[in-house]
């Protein structure tokens, strides 16, 4: 039989091996390669398999720019409508650095599942360019717009809250099958 200070131990691992863990995507190299596909050779087109990072981008290309401290490589706006991150599955914290050349006003916008606008902030570069971190909270980030003048509107890097790593990685499978074998052989020998 089960006593109350043996049955919360398995549980409480299984609880804790389901957490999903936060995710950082640089749009370095070694990142373009994957989320493109190994070997395509294209570094100025991000929009093609980058779902296996968990997001969609339209309307920007990577850049890399000294302009960029923190790490010279993003993704810029080059279309009208503004640059476009879509999350696979919506975040509830989104933090980002970003990059604002001299001179230009940006905007940097998120809406929700149902492309409803949900906040924004509006920086302005002026005799210098403009590297800052901004993070969003909402429960249903579903889009991250970029706009301002083509090409000096910049997003250096993202940091998701998790939420969109919802497949669990062999080491949190194999400590819920385990939780599982030792709810079993408990109850099994328990019996006993």
């Amino acid at each position: 039989m089960f006593t109350k200070a043996t049955l919360p131990l398995p549980l409480l691992v299984l609880a804790l091996s389901t957490l999903a863990s936060a995710a950082t995507i640089t749009f370095n190299q070694t990142e373009v390669n994957l989320g493109q596909g190994a070997g395509t050779g294209v570094y100025g087109n991000p929009t093609i398999e980058w779902a296996s990072f968990g997001i969609n981008i339209s309307g920007a290309y990577l850049y890399n720019d000294a302009r960029d401290t923190f790490d010279r490589i993003g993704l810029s706006q080059n279309a009208g409508s503004g640059g476009v991150i879509t999350f696979l599955t919506p975040q509830s914290i989104l933090k980002f650095d970003y990059l604002v050349l001299s001179g230009i006003s940006a905007r940097y916008a998120i809406f929700d599942s149902f492309d409803v606008f949900i906040d924004a902030i509006s920086p302005s570069a002026g005799a210098t360019n403009v590297n800052a971190t901004h993070t969003f909270t909402n429960p249903d980030i579903a889009k991250l717009v970029f706009t301002g003048a083509v090409g000096f509107v910049n997003v250096s890097t993202l940091f998701l809250d998790g939420a969109s790593n919802n497949i669990p990685e062999p080491a949190t499978l194999g400590l819920m099958g385990l939780s599982l074998v030792v709810l079993t052989a408990r109850k099994f020998f328990g019996k006993r």
